[in-house]
């Protein structure tokens, strides 16, 4: 599954705790049924509550995060905007993403290198990324 998110990121002044938001389109293809939007809201790096749109709802994840969650999911607009980015953010950046980005992504590798360590007599096997593949 491919996963594309944006942050927002909000600080509170007040001692250096932070709240933020982060949206993020998980899907396999271009196709709406393939294709996830979730919106979660953390607060000092705990996620507190989360808008899926297969779920169609907020779900607490903290005390605070459930009052959060029923509170949002009493608002009918708040609801039916986070349901339609889906289609309205996801699907059409999707279609860019896939037209543009993913085509030009490089394959990834790794060589592998046998070594023997300076402590011990044993060979061990070390990763290092290549400059490119071998020829």
């Amino acid at each position: 599954m491919i996963n594309i998110s944006y942050l927002y990121i909000f600080c509170l002044s007040s001692d250096g705790f932070k709240m933020y938001v982060v949206s993020r389109c998980d899907f396999n293809s271009t196709e709406l049924k393939d294709i996830k939007y979730i919106r979660s809201y953390y607060y000092n790096k705990i996620e507190v509550t989360r808008f899926d749109s297969d779920v169609r709802k907020f779900v607490g994840f903290t005390g605070f995060g459930v009052k959060q969650a029923k509170h949002f999911n009493s608002q009918p607009g708040r609801l039916a905007t986070l349901k339609a980015e889906k289609e309205r953010y996801c699907q059409h950046n999707i279609g860019i993403w896939y037209s543009n980005v993913l085509p030009k992504s490089a394959k990834p590798y790794v060589r592998l290198h046998s070594t023997t360590p300076p402590s011990g007599s044993h060979e061990a096997m070390t990763l290092r990324p290549g400059s490119g593949p071998e020829t």
